[in-house]
């Protein structure tokens, strides 16, 4: 469980990523450093039931986003190790972590327009 105040920086995009978040309550903004470099682009808001991180479970790539409290926000956490050793156990766990990494690539072509 870690807790964040407003404008709180939660993760830094391009940090090591070895967790996934669930937003117990609070709101959260992802965001992205903008092809200009210097102002960031919103990718999405994500309230109290909502999650982030979810791709480090999986890779060992580099943060994608950054995200950031916007209101007083708490978090439970889900390290890669954990989630490593409960899906050897219960391997449909990695069933329904596959549906809901399919659902955010049909949202993200769906806003992309493709």
């Amino acid at each position: 469980m870690r807790s964040y105040k407003p404008g709180g920086l939660i993760v830094k995009q391009d940090d090591t990523a070895v967790a996934l978040y669930c937003v117990l309550s609070g709101k959260v903004r992802v965001e992205r450093q903008g092809p200009d470099g210097d102002r960031p682009v919103t990718l999405a808001e994500f309230g109290s039931g909502g999650f982030f991180g979810d791709m480090a479970l999986i890779d060992d790539f580099p943060r994608s986003a950054s995200v950031i409290a916007e209101t007083a926000t708490e978090c439970a956490l889900l390290t890669k190790w954990d989630f490593q050793k409960e899906l050897k156990s219960h391997p449909e766990i990695g069933l329904a972590l596959l549906r809901v990494l399919s659902q955010g690539i049909r949202a993200l072509d769906e806003q992309l327009g493709l």
